[in-house]
């Protein structure tokens, strides 16, 4: 049996920059995209949320004001219409 012979071969890649280039512009320019269309959704959500929450706490408030007003007393309410300094 005869010896192993290893022999070397050159390869060439050749890259096409043009459309590799291209390739990721389109790619860039569609994660920018998409990163700006979740900042707006986050932003939008915010603001939702904000005034979601001012609008809960208005009824809140206003509710929890007409059950006080509704526990009271004739007479109670007639003292709290009262003012609270005394002047001498």
């Amino acid at each position: 049996m005869g010896k192993n012979q290893s022999k070397q071969e050159e390869k060439s890649i050749v890259i096409a920059q043009n459309s590799a280039n291209q390739a990721t512009t389109l790619e860039e320019k569609i994660e920018k995209y998409g990163t700006f269309i979740a900042a707006v959704l986050v932003l939008l959500l915010v603001i939702g949320v904000y005034f979601l929450y001012k609008k809960i706490n208005k009824s809140l408030k206003k509710f929890t004001m007409k059950a006080v007003t509704m526990a009271m007393t004739p007479t109670d309410k007639a003292q709290a219409m009262q003012p609270t300094v005394q002047y001498a």
